[in-house]
């Protein structure tokens, strides 16, 4: 699956270069347009396009939400991107969610059309992103992303699902514990506490 991401980092360097033999304005329109699109449909439903530039290459992940709770999550989740990069990570890829199609693939054929609500997520990588040295980190994070985030989506329900502990008894649970650390009692229940393992009781005395 890295082979359409390996060509559009090519691609990248080939406009790149002869994107600086112009200025912004007397760049030719394909230059200025960029390569074309490629895709890649690793599931039924869903697929990834990938579009280089003479200044970035463009990811798009379309991505289908079987119900509402999904892309709650999932909105939640691409705004710790956002926030992210706002706050500490300035050179992180730029994280956009829309849920129409972006502009870089309007009029593309065979856009998903599932049952569900389609969402897409835009990485922009600049050039800092598409070095040589870092090309195989990149690509190699990038193309786990679907599975990354739907992992975090499906973990987030089921915390959500488990009632909280109850603070009525936690805290009768954690007096109980003090008392006992005030006045210690003698352990009439050594044989199963303590870390040992008895198989049978004590015996009690005739």
């Amino acid at each position: 699956m890295a082979a359409p991401f390996e060509s559009a980092f090519t691609e990248y360097r080939s406009l790149h270069e002869e994107a600086s033999k112009y200025t912004s304005e007397s760049a030719p329109r394909g230059i200025l347009e960029g390569g074309s699109v490629r895709s890649i449909h690793y599931r039924d439903e869903e697929a990834i396009y990938i579009k280089a530039s003479h200044d970035r290459v463009t990811v798009i992940f379309s991505t289908l939400f079987r119900d509402e709770t999904d892309r709650i999550f999932g909105k939640v989740f691409l705004q710790e991107f956002v926030d992210a990069r706002r706050r500490a990570i300035q050179n992180a890829p730029q994280v956009l969610f829309r849920n129409d199609a972006p502009l870089e693939i309007q009029g593309e054929k065979g856009l998903p059309q599932g049952k569900g609500e389609v969402g897409y997520v835009t990485f922009v990588l600049f050039p800092r992103h598409l070095t040589p040295q870092r090309q195989g980190e990149v690509i190699s994070h990038i193309e786990t992303f679907r599975d990354y985030f739907h992992y975090h989506i499906k973990a987030s329900k089921v915390s959500f699902s488990f009632p909280p502990p109850d603070r009525k008894w936690t805290g009768k649970a954690v007096n109980h514990s003090c008392m006992h650390e005030q006045n210690p009692r003698p352990n009439t229940l050594a044989p199963y506490t303590n870390n040992q393992v008895t198989t049978t009781p004590p015996q009690r005395k005739a």
